[in-house]
């Protein structure tokens, strides 16, 4: 009898020089057979992995500007969300960023990540035969 698993997938990202961008090539990193935990699990990853890349490498992921990176109809309360944390932008069309002499919190990256469209981990439902 097959077993319902959610994995988390490691989302294969690419460079060519101008931008990232997914090239399918995912690899799984961890299999629960609890949906709640695989996907509390990525969200982590997500948010750790957004925490060490930001701002060096964010650039890179939006080819078009912040329309890449945020999700439709977020983008005011994204530069909310940088205007409470003093974080700058260099305009609402480039990716450009100037951190605060702070660092930041989890809280600020928590926050962004739910309006983000950046994923760098994904959760897959397979089944499997475990007998």
């Amino acid at each position: 009898m097959d077993t319902e698993l959610w994995v988390v997938c490691e989302v294969g990202w690419a460079h060519d020089d101008e931008r990232y961008y997914t090239n399918g090539d995912g690899s799984p990193q961890k299999a629960y057979r609890d949906q709640e935990k695989a996907v509390a699990q990525a969200r982590t990853k997500n948010i750790d992995t957004l925490m060490a890349i930001w701002p060096d490498e964010i650039r890179g992921y939006a080819a078009d500007g912040w329309s890449d990176l945020i999700r439709y109809g977020r983008q005011e309360q994204v530069f909310k969300l940088f205007n409470k944390y003093d974080v700058q932008a260099a305009d609402s069309h480039y990716v450009e960023i100037t951190n605060p002499e702070t660092p930041l919190p989890r809280e600020f990256f928590e926050q962004l990540y739910e309006w983000l469209t950046l994923e760098f981990y994904t959760v897959t439902k397979v089944s499997a035969d475990l007998s």
